[in-house]
């Protein structure tokens, strides 16, 4: 999450880790963000992955690298870092969908992205 964070790249942290932040006693061995969608925002995280040498975590002897139009499109990336980073593996949610803002009250949040 340094790498984000220095990389000015905008975005909140969900998931396991997120739980974990708010005191649940659980476990996890992934890192989930969801970024700001914004263009310049896009650039910046696209340039964190790279310096981390991110790959999609299927296959990853392919060595598929994630491209703008990977995080600019819906769904999730799951991404593995080299050598292993503090952040690895890396799961992109790249879209909430309403039916889920909606369940978690997200529709009447207003967010304010924090590098």
């Amino acid at each position: 999450m340094r790498a984000l964070r220095e990389g000015g790249v905008e975005f909140i942290l969900a998931g396991g880790v997120a739980a974990v932040l708010h005191g649940a006693p659980i476990q996890t061995f992934d890192v989930d963000i969801v970024h700001a969608r914004g263009a310049a925002n896009i650039m910046r995280l696209l340039a964190v992955l790279e310096s981390l040498d991110a790959v999609f975590r299927a296959q990853p002897e392919r060595r598929l690298k994630p491209s703008i139009e990977h995080v600019s499109g819906p769904g999730h990336l799951n991404l593995i870092t080299e050598p292993l980073a503090a952040i690895s593996p890396l799961k992109i949610s790249c879209l909430i969908q309403a039916s889920l803002m909606s369940m978690t009250g997200c529709e009447s949040t207003s967010w304010t992205w924090k590098p």
